[in-house]
């Protein structure tokens, strides 16, 4: 796969290489622009494409209690989710800027100048750095995106 003359870019197509311009002409309902297809090339030359088994592209947790910290290969955030937090209450201390997902049940997000907030499933709320600290509770799995 990659760039040939003339802006022609050779795609993977059900594993069978194609040129770019035969997959539009054979599939009239794909329509890129020329800068589309450019772009598409610029991605292509970027990209390393390699086969991988499903259980190599699930990252396994490091697990400390009801905490489990997922290595995550970019330096621009970290990931944790916390497991069943009414158990006790996570307390959270934040040096940058967060964000909370209650990912399968409501959470209680609270902070000590007593504002509380319900998320109900699926909802989101962000947390800046000059919280310094709040507290979780669910009977759920909780996602903390970090930095």
């Amino acid at each position: 796969m990659g760039a040939y003359p003339n802006g022609c870019y050779q795609i993977l197509v059900n594993n069978n290489p194609m040129l770019l311009s035969e997959f539009i002409n054979t599939n009239k309902s794909a329509v890129l622009s020329l800068d589309t297809a450019e772009m598409f090339g610029e991605l292509v030359s970027c990209t390393l494409f390699e086969e991988k088994t499903v259980s190599s592209l699930r990252i396994q947790p490091i697990i400390n209690g009801n905490k489990e910290s997922y290595e995550i290969s970019v330096s621009d955030f970290e990931f944790d989710c916390f497991r069943k937090a009414d158990d006790e209450v996570v307390k959270v201390k934040v040096n940058s800027a967060e964000i909370i997902f209650a990912t399968e049940g409501d959470v209680i997000a609270s902070h000590s100048s007593g504002e509380s907030l319900i998320l109900k499933r699926g909802e989101s709320v962000f947390i800046p750095a000059y919280a310094k600290e709040y507290r979780l509770s669910s009977k759920d799995r909780i996602a903390r995106v970090f930095n």
